[in-house]
């Protein structure tokens, strides 16, 4: 596989998707040459980030409103996430891609708890507002 691949960082307690593409957008303002990613090296193509982020980002939480909504656990959003990635990039999950699947697998799973606490705090600041 010679495709680098970019989806946003969704985990738990900070993630903000209004945020993450506001920043993303001061960032990209800005014209850089690179981006370095906290604890994942650097991509000399900001332009391939913002277009992944900017696609990923919608269908995470999309995905993740459905699995809400539905009262999944955040185990079933992460298997669903995972294969969302894998079928878009068409990973094989051959011997040589085990790192990768082994990282994505991980990714998935902090991202889908990030979501999943994403959607319980708006549910919860909008049955706050209706008790007003």
């Amino acid at each position: 596989m010679n495709k680098d691949i970019y989806i946003p960082s969704t985990s738990p307690n900070q993630f903000d998707p209004d945020a993450m593409l506001s920043s993303l957008e001061r960032i990209m303002a800005l014209e850089p040459k690179r981006i370095y990613f906290g604890h994942y090296g650097m991509c000399e193509d900001p332009k391939e980030v913002e277009k992944q982020i900017k696609m990923w980002l919608p269908r995470f939480l999309s995905i993740g409103k459905v699995s809400f909504d539905q009262h999944h656990t955040e185990e079933r959003l992460s298997e669903t996430l995972f294969n969302e990635i894998s079928e878009h990039y068409q990973l094989d999950h051959s011997e040589d891609l085990s790192n990768l699947t082994a990282f994505l697998k991980m990714d998935a799973s902090v991202s889908s708890m990030g979501i999943i606490h994403y959607f319980a705090q708006q549910e919860k600041a909008k049955n706050s507002a209706a008790e007003k």
